[in-house]
């Protein structure tokens, strides 16, 4: 993994603006500096939960405006995913199916 240098919140063409998810509401000028005035649609930015981040599950977000919006680039969440990159599903449980019998005390 290559570690560039980063903007520190002080580039306002890489502010950005996440909606969704655990963290909605937050915004941040975070970015590689490399990328200061470029066009940012489409790119994926995982949000590690926790530390350290090697055992942490990711907010995956992606960004979905063509320009800033009031001053942010757009970022919606898309899912979870855990340290490897799996993809986290939601699992239904299915209700416990109890007998009448065994609820009246019967046989």
């Amino acid at each position: 993994m290559s570690v560039h240098k980063s903007a520190a919140n002080q580039d306002p063409s890489l502010y950005c603006a996440y909606f969704g998810g655990p963290r909605d509401g937050w915004k941040s000028g975070d970015l590689p500096a490399f990328m200061s005035g470029q066009k940012l649609t489409g790119m994926v930015m995982k949000a590690p939960l926790s530390q350290p981040h090697e055992f942490s599950l990711y907010a995956v977000y992606e960004c979905t405006s063509e320009t800033q919006v009031d001053g942010f680039w757009v970022f919606e969440f898309q899912r979870m995913e855990g340290p490897n990159g799996e993809t986290l599903v939601a699992v239904e449980s299915t209700p416990l199916q109890i007998k009448s019998a065994a609820r009246s005390g019967g046989a």
